[in-house]
């Protein structure tokens, strides 16, 4: 996500951005504002040299601007069905989320809500008054975008956060304490395992029936159907 006012986050992949060094790529993604600093992103040019990747622009952790970026995966790997892992602390106010902490649901929706009402409207009325507050604006910006965005895919793996400590969120975790969240995330989704086992079968047999039929012969099937209903009609 952009660490600036004005600009719009990006899907850094094999497709969009193959030349950009993935330790740079990391550093960014891990960058918090106000904790760790953001990040001028490098890539290698066409002599295989290091240089900057846009060298005016700086990056924070994208989950501030699209923590599920659905719609962009969608038009590069013509996606439409997502299994999500999610580990951000947002999700306890999300839907899915609701039964796996200790806070009740409608306290949950009644804060996210506020919060997120609260936020749009400080954005709006500090950009109009106050536009050259820009590390104000910058603030609020990302938090009307943590709290209005979309955290849910059509399978959502999440863990137990009854069983996680917030006050280590941002702290060094031991190879013991890592192994655990390891765990708790194979636990987590084990309840999901025959939901994508089902998906994943659709999945194989709509390739099976392209590969067998072809997509011009589906394509012209379908468009004949159609032409008999219209004649029915």
């Amino acid at each position: 996500a952009p660490a600036e006012l004005h600009q719009t986050s990006r899907l850094l992949n094999a497709i969009t951005s193959p030349n950009v060094y993935i330790r740079t790529a990391v550093l960014a993604s891990c960058a918090v504002p106000g904790i760790f600093p953001s990040v001028m992103l490098e890539a290698k040019n066409e002599l295989g040299e290091r240089q900057a990747y846009l060298p005016t622009r700086r990056w924070i952790d994208g989950s501030f601007s699209d923590d599920l970026p659905a719609k962009r995966l969608a038009r590069l790997y013509d996606v439409n069905h997502y299994i999500g892992s999610l580990i951000n602390p947002i999700v306890l106010f999300t839907k899915d989320g609701w039964d796996n902490t200790r806070i009740p649901s409608w306290v949950r929706w009644l804060t996210h809500k506020s919060a997120s009402r609260f936020a749009k409207a400080t954005c709006a009325v500090s950009q109009k008054y106050t536009p050259n507050w820009t590390r104000f604006n910058v603030l609020m910006n990302t938090v009307a975008s943590v709290l209005n965005q979309e955290y849910s895919a059509n399978i959502n793996v999440y863990p137990d956060f009854r069983k996680f400590d917030f006050r280590q969120i941002l702290s060094p975790l031991s190879e013991a304490e890592l192994l655990e969240l390891v765990r708790q995330g194979e636990l987590a989704t084990w309840s999901q395992m025959e939901r994508i086992r089902i998906t994943s079968k659709v999945e194989r047999t709509l390739e099976r029936i392209l590969e067998e039929y072809g997509e011009n012969d589906l394509l012209h099937a379908k468009m004949k159907r159609r032409k008999k209903q219209v004649q029915k009609t």
